[in-house]
């Protein structure tokens, strides 16, 4: 996408949304009827093998713009509504930072529940990321035991949410990394438009854990700074970036065994480095990457024991979504050849 305004961010979608969530459930159903002609009209004027979806980032519950808990789900239960109801959408991906994640596990996934249950009634693929907010560890005190795990993430939030049968019968089931069942980056498939949605993780750090999924251990940051505090270790308060086991994950699986035919849609919560969203650590070499494939070139990082050759490949990398900013962006990088959406 050189020209980047055949990236199309309906400003009805936005303006649909925001005032919606602010009106009493009964008055709904005639505010959406009076608002979808004009969302359809956008969305009928793009290419019948366009990727049409709608992403919701950074609701940051209750600190963010939803202090009320109802308005929150009436956004999700439109957003639902819309991709239900207009055949053109593909999928529905929230972006991460869904909670402020300063309260204890139990309550953070109380929080995360209430707001996702309306996902179940979505009758399109649903992609969920977690955000710098979401891992649940920006406590007052903190305990890495009040932290999700990896487990914790894909047991209580992917497979309830993502992994599942849509009342068509499609099965949804995301790949993740074939040496990590719980890796909060994985890819899907969407068959209809030979297109594949590769969900980056931009806070992956390590972590122990146990079989319960209770957090036992953290990588170590700052070792200056106390066991008690959070600036010690690595989490989604202190650590974003990449990890080099998602990177190779990246180079030989997501974009290594593209089906030939596909392209490529990158979603995150962040963007590629600190140019744009302020993922620091090895982003650089993510930007390697992905401007070895568009290129058609060899990446080769012998410290990260990646040697990938891009050369045969026909496949493109159409874009790549991220939130975490709170702002509205678009971005052309000629190195890369790639356009970036930035959503608040």
């Amino acid at each position: 996408f050189p020209d980047t305004s055949k990236i199309i961010i309906p400003t009805e979608v936005y303006d649909f949304v925001r005032f919606g969530t602010r009106l009493e459930l009964a008055a709904m159903d005639t505010y959406y009827g009076d608002r979808m002609e004009v969302i359809k009209g956008t969305l009928d004027e793009q290419p019948e093998d366009a990727v049409n979806y709608l992403y919701i980032t950074d609701m940051h519950y209750p600190y963010g713009p939803y202090y009320l808990l109802e308005a929150l789900q009436n956004q999700v239960k439109l957003i639902v509504k819309t991709a239900n109801e207009d055949d053109s959408i593909d999928f529905v991906c929230i972006g991460g930072d869904s909670i402020n994640g300063n309260q204890s596990k139990s309550e953070n996934l109380k929080l995360l529940n209430a707001i996702f249950t309306p996902l179940l009634d979505c009758n399109k693929p649903v992609i969920i990321i977690q955000g710098n907010h979401d891992d649940s560890g920006w406590q007052s005190t903190f305990d890495m035991s009040q932290m999700f795990s990896h487990k914790d993430w894909r047991d209580n939030i992917i497979n309830k949410y993502v992994n599942r049968t849509l009342e068509d019968g499609t099965v949804i089931q995301v790949v993740n990394n074939s040496a990590d069942d719980n890796s909060e980056y994985y890819y899907y498939d969407l068959e209809n438009k030979k297109t594949r949605l590769i969900i980056l993780d931009s806070i992956d750090y390590d972590m122990e854990y146990d079989e319960n999924g209770t957090v036992t251990g953290l990588e170590i940051l700052d070792a200056s700074k106390p066991e008690s505090s959070i600036e010690r270790y690595k989490t989604g308060y202190t650590y974003w970036g990449y990890s080099k086991e998602q990177l190779k994950w990246l180079a030989d699986e997501a974009l290594g065994n593209l089906p030939e035919g596909y392209d490529v849609v990158f979603l995150s919560h962040m963007g590629i480095d600190n140019t744009t969203s302020g993922a620091d650590f090895l982003g650089e070499e993510l930007r390697g990457i992905i401007g070895a494939y568009q290129n058609k070139t060899e990446y080769v990082n012998n410290d990260f024991n990646i040697n990938v050759d891009y050369t045969g490949e026909q496949g493109r990398i159409r874009s790549f979504q991220f939130g975490h900013t709170h702002y509205e962006r678009k971005y052309y990088d000629s190195d890369i050849d790639l356009a970036q959406i930035n959503t608040g």
